[in-house]
């Protein structure tokens, strides 16, 4: 009897018991391609929904993709042939949060500081006796940059936490350099820019155990067990 009635407490705390599962959830926002500049486009994100206190969130994932494309022409406007190259450079592709403060900037590409030095390279093309008045193809060229960050100290963690959501604005700022031709070089470039900012919570929910029939059927024997004792 001893036994049947110790088999009945495990069954009980079975019924009770809970596990916590892993998991996570991510929300996405893009922009483009269009042209730039970029000023302040906006991109936003899900805070995070703990379900009333199920959930617990461990961590906060925040990466963004980008890329810039460009293409268009050159014109030699003087009258001689000219040798000469043509850069397109970012010199800041990057996104400012508004949000909880433990929010860093994104940068896409690193940013330079004009005008005494430049930032990625989009394209460069060389040209070699491009004759007068002659007009050429530059590009096509595209580039691509990611950035990301994990916050995960619990007093940060509060901030994302129900509803509403976060925002990331974007600016970019292109410039173009012509190297040669004596000052006699026009240009017609167009850039696009596009981004893709992304949030992964990850978290864990607390599962209540089911019995099975079986455990059920045990702990129903347990209780008579039990009251035969008593007896």
């Amino acid at each position: 009897m001893k036994k049947l009635v110790s088999a009945a407490v495990t069954a009980a705390a079975l019924m009770v018991a809970g596990n916590a599962s892993a998991l996570t959830i991510s929300f996405s926002d893009t922009l483009g391609p269009q042209p730039t500049e970029l000023v302040d486009e906006t991109l936003t994100l899900a805070l995070f929904d703990d379900m009333g206190g199920t959930r617990t969130l461990n961590s906060v994932s925040i990466s963004v993709a980008g890329d810039l494309g460009t293409s268009g022409t050159v014109t030699n406007n003087g009258v001689n042939p000219q040798d000469f190259t043509v850069f397109e450079f970012a010199n800041q592709f990057d996104g400012t949060p508004t949000g909880p403060a433990s929010l860093q900037q994104l940068f896409v590409f690193p940013t330079a500081n004009p005008p005494f030095s430049f930032g990625s390279v989009v394209a460069q093309q060389t040209y070699n006796q491009l004759a007068g008045g002659a007009t050429a193809t530059f590009g096509p060229g595209s580039i691509s940059g990611a950035d990301s960050f994990v916050i995960s100290a619990p007093a940060d963690l509060a901030d994302f936490i129900g509803p509403g959501s976060f925002s990331y604005d974007f600016n970019t700022e292109i410039s173009i350099l012509v190297n040669g031709g004596g000052g006699n070089i026009s240009t017609a470039i167009g850039t696009d820019a596009a981004a893709t900012l992304t949030v992964v919570y990850d978290f864990d929910e607390v599962l209540v155990a089911v019995p099975a029939p079986a455990g059920i059927a045990l702990f129903a024997l347990g209780l008579l067990g039990m009251r035969r004792l008593r007896k």
